[in-house]
């Protein structure tokens, strides 16, 4: 993960109150980097009940938060938090078929972006997983 200015390759997204689907994925400490949470507005919401304790303490653990400066929790805000995620990343580890996206925002669209933004890409799909 990359504190800091945006890759370079990449369009700054013009900053936002404090935002993409989910967020933070992983507790980074525990494997050794600091995790990044990018979240639209009404991602929460969005969960089942009995997910919002998991949400509330995964995003408590983040040490950086973002926002798209969306509301709603649709595919143009996953795509504006994965790139926010893409320019703060070294490179992208894309757990992918190959197979292009089902939707706007797909892992698809985030491969694409990243490589056109210079970052580079490390596909991981397991040989004979299907989707």
């Amino acid at each position: 993960m990359r504190r800091g200015p945006v890759h370079p390759g990449c369009r700054r997204r013009s900053p936002r109150p404090e935002s993409h689907g989910v967020a933070p994925s992983i507790n980074g400490s525990e494997i050794g980097v600091d995790g990044l949470a990018v979240l639209a507005e009404e991602y929460r919401e969005s969960l089942p009940a009995d997910h919002h304790p998991l949400y509330d303490r995964l995003l408590s653990r983040a040490a950086e938060v973002h926002r798209t400066g969306m509301t709603a929790s649709d595919s143009a805000a996953h795509m504006a938090g994965s790139e926010v995620l893409v320019g703060h990343s070294e490179v992208l580890l894309a757990v992918w078929d190959g197979k292009p996206a089902w939707g706007y925002g797909g892992t698809a669209d985030v491969v694409d972006y990243a490589r056109r933004c210079g970052v580079p890409v490390q596909v991981l799909w397991p040989k004979g997983a299907e989707r």
